[in-house]
């Protein structure tokens, strides 16, 4: 299959990466600008998780199946609607990129990493922050 007609097929991004991250900003400006719907994985936690994620109680792979499935729901959906649509997923374990990615050729994983530090993130000097980015990108 050719690269173009292979983008012709793409139906989700996931766009996954550890907290903090950038991957939902990422995950939103990706979907805005290729038109398509945008939707974060936190959204898909059932009323359990969020509780005992206010707690600050870790969950469990038990406790994620059920949201993980909820959202290769909505992927299933998006494809069988016609639709596109972008995710940012946490998605660490490989086991849980399987239950989102599976056999769905039309969906693609996009790693977030973000290297830059918060400082340079928040100042507002276009120069510096082109400065520090080099640096930091040539090691």
């Amino acid at each position: 299959m050719s690269a173009e007609s292979e983008a012709k097929e793409l139906s989700v991004l996931v766009v996954m990466g550890v907290s903090g991250a950038g991957k939902s900003t990422i995950a939103a400006l990706l979907a805005h600008r290729l038109g398509w719907t945008y939707e974060d994985a936190d959204w898909f936690h059932p009323p359990a998780n969020v509780e005992k994620m206010h707690y600050g109680h870790p969950l469990t792979d038990d406790d994620r199946w059920p949201w993980l499935e909820g959202i290769a729901a909505w992927i299933d959906a998006t494809r069988c609607a016609g639709g596109h649509g972008v995710i940012a997923c946490s998605a660490l374990k490989h086991a849980y990129r399987d239950v989102l990615i599976g056999d769905r050729p039309w969906v693609r994983l996009v790693y977030a990493l973000t290297t830059l530090s918060k400082s340079l993130l928040r100042s507002s000097d276009p120069d510096q922050r082109t400065i520090e980015h080099n640096q930091r990108c040539r090691g």
